[in-house]
């Protein structure tokens, strides 16, 4: 059984074989003092006095990094501990891809945490993998994941742009090819001549 808290999307435990175990918030300290590899999928959260949070044992300046309204990338690692803050391109429906989406990402031995301000299709892709028993295997694995999906929907979205900035290019350059002829073709024989000496 899941937690029904609202701003917990999923907790899960990685099963190591690609697959994963939906958990309750209640039986996480049990999960993480056994050492099984688990993942927190949290909605942004307004405040760090929460239940989630006070059942993960995560330190201060590690949970102010979590909750805090700014959104500035960074990467921050220390000993067993590592922490994202990403941005990644909206393709919520309805929504322009030129907005972002934020994520924050926790991770300590067995235990990730990630934290979205909203819907991630990249990390709804993994969920959807595990589900189909072809997912993350580990929590390092899971971590690499996520971070791969978020870059490969990047760069789809400049390698569109940067096709479409080729076309408007092509197509001014073949506009200007056309009106530099009529140009040539309507100038007098008598000019031509020194027309080309300006241009060559």
């Amino acid at each position: 059984m899941t937690s029904e808290i609202k701003n917990i999307v999923q907790i899960s435990t990685l099963d190591g074989a690609g697959g994963y175990k939906k958990e309750d918030l209640h039986n996480i300290e049990e999960l993480l003092s056994k050492g099984k590899p688990t993942w927190v999928h949290i909605q942004f959260l307004d405040s760090r006095d929460n239940e989630v949070f006070s059942k993960l044992n995560i330190s201060s300046d590690f949970l102010d990094k979590l909750t805090s309204v700014r959104d500035r990338p960074r990467i921050i690692s220390e000993g067993n501990i590592t922490f994202l803050s990403l941005r990644a391109i909206n393709f919520n429906p309805g929504s322009d891809p030129d907005d972002i989406v934020f994520l924050r990402l926790y991770s300590e031995d067995n235990l990730i945490v990630t934290l979205r301000t909203q819907k991630v299709l990249a990390v709804q892709n993994i969920i959807n993998s595990l589900d189909a028993g072809k997912g993350p295997r580990s929590i390092h694995e899971l971590t690499l994941t996520i971070l791969t999906n978020i870059s490969e929907k990047i760069s789809e979205v400049i390698y569109e742009a940067d096709d479409r900035l080729n076309e408007i290019e092509e197509k001014i350059i073949g506009d200007f090819d056309i009106k530099l002829c009529f140009f040539y073709l309507l100038l007098p024989l008598s000019l031509c001549p020194l027309v080309l000496l300006q241009v060559f």
